[in-house]
């Protein structure tokens, strides 16, 4: 917000909080600009797009920054509001390990790169994952030309570096080593470009590692 008044940009921005308490101590701070929306996004954040119609979304530039603090984050409805605010960029706050922690008894789990397939837009950018907790930053976007930022670690999708940090934010060490140590096995990033870019099961080449995923 300092940074929008600094420049005097002309905006509006909705925070949403389940917390009373926390609410209401954003809405001390906000100004006139800002939208405090106490309660759950699963039902704020539908309520927006439905009151916002195609003719107006389609001109709304801006971000969305979704932060669950450990949890999982929402991004099914990550896509659906992608879908309809085509220029609203997406970023998310996440740790892959607390998604991963699961996989090994719960093999059919969905990975992060599964669920990023679920916001609409072109281009990914990551940051390098830190602690233990492997806490990273996915950014969302359509334009092509986006800055990557790479001096503060984060890289594009398609980057090498990029598709080697998606590999590990959605692996587990354990599965590094019994499916991905042999030379003749499956490439890391074989592994990224199935996960973000899926092919039909007529597609796929066969190879036994690929029911393993």
């Amino acid at each position: 917000m300092a940074q929008a008044e600094w420049i005097n940009l002309n905006y509006h921005a909705w925070f949403m909080e389940w917390d009373k308490m926390d609410a209401e101590s954003l809405a001390h701070y906000a100004n006139n600009h800002c939208e405090v929306l106490y309660g759950d996004h699963a039902k704020i954040l539908p309520n927006l797009i439905a009151l916002t119609p195609w003719t107006k979304a389609k001109n709304i530039y801006g971000l969305i920054y979704s932060d669950q603090s450990g949890n999982m984050p929402p991004f099914e409805l990550l896509g659906k509001f992608s879908n309809h605010f085509k220029y609203v960029d997406i970023l998310v706050y996440v740790s892959s390990a607390n998604i991963k922690r699961g996989l090994h008894l719960h093999p059919e789990t969905r990975r992060i790169t599964d669920r990023m397939r679920e916001v609409k837009k072109k281009y990914w950018i990551v940051r390098e994952p830190q602690g233990i907790h492997q806490w990273t930053f996915l950014f969302a976007t359509n334009w092509d030309s986006f800055p990557v930022f790479q001096g503060m670690g984060f890289h594009r999708h398609d980057s090498p570096e990029g598709r080697d940090i998606l590999f590990r934010l959605a692996t587990t060490n354990k599965e590094r080593k019994i499916y991905f140590s042999d030379k003749n096995g499956p490439g890391r990033l074989d592994f990224v470009d199935l996960r973000l870019n899926p092919v039909s099961p007529k597609k796929q080449k066969p190879g036994r590692w690929l029911t393993n995923w």
